[in-house]
């Protein structure tokens, strides 16, 4: 039982993780943007590129930031989005929650 929650708490941290580090690229692509001429660098592009998702983007396209904040952010359809990887440490969480509850509070 307590490798089950081990494990679930890895996991758990690991998602967590993973919804900060693409928190922030996305406040990392914001800062990008406006900086003189970055229209012209196609910013968020390199943004995408970072996080392993621009085969979903089209390679000849301009990538705007209102694509790619839906796509990493909100997409449920995407595993590494932030609200995707939410999901998924809120049901380690409560695995973890479930597990732990038995006969190792009970010392008397």
């Amino acid at each position: 039982m307590l490798s089950r929650t081990a494990e679930n708490l890895y996991w758990m941290a690991r998602y967590m993780e993973r919804a900060e580090s693409t928190a922030r690229l996305l406040t990392m692509g914001q800062r990008m943007a406006i900086l003189p001429g970055a229209h012209h660098r196609d910013e968020w592009r390199s943004v995408v590129r970072a996080t392993g998702c621009e085969e979903n983007f089209p390679p000849d396209a301009h990538v705007r930031e209102t694509d790619v904040v839906a796509y990493l952010m909100l997409d449920p359809e995407n595993p590494s989005s932030i609200r995707s990887c939410l999901a998924r440490a809120r049901q380690r969480q409560v695995g973890t929650h479930h597990a732990d509850t038995g006969h190792v509070g009970s010392a008397e």
